[in-house]
């Protein structure tokens, strides 16, 4: 499968035969037949299959996000990541998108975050990928009710300096030991106290 974005005045100039000189036949047909969708005006990302068939299914994706989103960088972004795990299910799987059940998609996540490290990713970027995954579960409808935001995340784990970092500690205990001290002076200028007679409040 392969994501591409074309624009119909690339696709479609009459000084040119089609479009041999920037791809081969197969492509030719391809591209013409995505432009019969109205999918390439608004560089929507087009999904094709091995076969250069079109993806009617992805692509409709893609153009709802296109849609909604507007931006053709985040439409291919999530056209893109909806393809890999659609390779994904049908290599390890051997199912369709439509096939796809909860069980596929917790283990793509642990085959993304703790499988080889050339396919591994960060809490970060797993987190994009599981923004394009619910986004992609809730246009096909898919029957997945446990998979959700906080759940199919990854929390970034605490770095050494956050969890070295000392507690805060709040207004009112700084203003008790600023009276204490003022207080503990007034006392040691009038009735010659010594220090440890004046002792500051104690945090609870």
């Amino acid at each position: 499968m392969s994501v591409h974005q074309f624009r119909r005045e690339d696709l479609l100039r009459p000084a040119t035969p089609g479009i041999a000189a920037f791809y081969d036949s197969q492509m030719e047909q391809a591209a013409l037949a995505a432009v019969e969708h109205a999918a390439i005006g608004e560089l929507t990302p087009v999904v094709f299959t091995k076969a250069w068939d079109l993806d009617h299914d992805l692509t409709a994706f893609a153009r709802l996000i296109r849609l909604t989103e507007r931006s053709p960088k985040t439409a291919r972004t999530y056209a893109l990541e909806a393809e890999v795990f659609v390779r994904y299910l049908r290599q390890r799987h051997g199912k369709s998108l439509a096939e796809a059940a909860e069980p596929d998609f917790w283990a793509y996540r642990a085959f993304r975050r703790e499988g080889p490290l050339n396919i591994r990713l960060s809490p970060a970027s797993w987190n994009k990928v599981a923004a394009v995954l619910l986004r992609l579960i809730r246009h096909r409808k898919l029957p997945c009710p446990d998979i959700e935001w906080r759940k199919f995340r990854v929390r970034k784990p605490r770095t050494k300096s956050d969890q070295s970092r000392s507690p805060r500690i709040s207004c009112s205990v700084i203003k008790g030991w600023l009276w204490a001290a003022l207080a503990c002076a007034t006392k040691l200028s009038r009735n010659c106290l010594s220090p440890r007679d004046c002792a500051a409040p104690r945090i609870a």
